[in-house]
């Protein structure tokens, strides 16, 4: 990583900062991954003082990612997003063709617990487009540009409700289609998890400086809109500055 490199700041308030993590960063350190580079450790040299993570993205997840400015912030906002006060949007590619909205209320298994708890993320179908193949059963493959949106917070909950939907993210390599993923990857030059943190906001009573944040689009997911002829769908859709 270019030590100067500077991390894209989206929003910021008086007690928190949203910035954009780039795709296979983690947020931090943890015993499982200790190979970076970790968002939280550049934007705080970028920043010149510590800051604290309000919540996390997967490793193979580009998009936004909220910082609490000091302890208190962070114990202040790191509560309401667990109350479920914060409004999370994604856009994702999947694979297949989904042509209506999807309500997924299907509960999740996580790490270290025993008893599955409660999981529900809403796809929203934005664009269908195919792209013709050779040599497979049918004459082309078909995926859906899909809004996501979550009502819960879980592990991998996106990726997991979307292959339970058996139309999973395209370039999951634990959860999605492995050919699907190879062709996606090899048709368009980029082999990544096509899975953007794009809007955050805070839906609480209290509205004093209250976090609420867009992402702009990335560069890949600009090449990809662009190869589609999506530009339209670019400007008016995808990467709106509120919600």
């Amino acid at each position: 990583m270019d030590s100067s490199y500077l991390l894209p700041v989206c929003a910021e308030g008086r007690d928190w900062i949203a910035v954009e993590k780039p795709a296979g960063w983690m947020v931090h350190r943890s015993g499982l991954n200790r190979e970076g580079p970790f968002l939280l450790q550049v934007l705080r040299d970028q920043l010149g003082y510590p800051v604290y993570p309000i919540h996390r993205l997967d490793r193979p997840t580009s998009g936004l990612v909220l910082f609490a400015k000091n302890a208190k912030a962070a114990s202040r906002w790191g509560q309401a997003m667990q109350q479920g006060l914060f409004k999370k949007v994604y856009v994702a590619i999947l694979r297949g063709w989904i042509d209506q909205s999807q309500r997924v209320d299907y509960p999740l298994l996580e790490d270290g617990k025993t008893e599955k708890v409660e999981a529900v993320t809403i796809f929203t179908p934005v664009h269908l487009f195919k792209i013709p193949v050779q040599g497979w059963r049918f004459p082309s493959a078909r995926f859906t540009l899909c809004e996501v949106q979550l009502e819960t917070g879980r592990m991998h909950q996106i990726r997991k409700h979307a292959a339970h939907l058996r139309h999973p993210v395209i370039g999951d390599s634990r959860y999605g289609d492995l050919n699907q993923n190879r062709f996606f990857a090899q048709h368009f030059g980029r082999n990544r998890l096509w899975l953007h943190a794009r809007f955050i906001c805070f839906v609480g009573t209290e509205t004093d400086e209250a976090p609420t944040a867009s992402s702009p689009p990335p560069s890949e997911w600009r090449d990809l809109f662009h190869s589609l002829d999506l530009c339209q769908t670019e400007r008016n859709w995808a990467w709106p500055k509120n919600d």
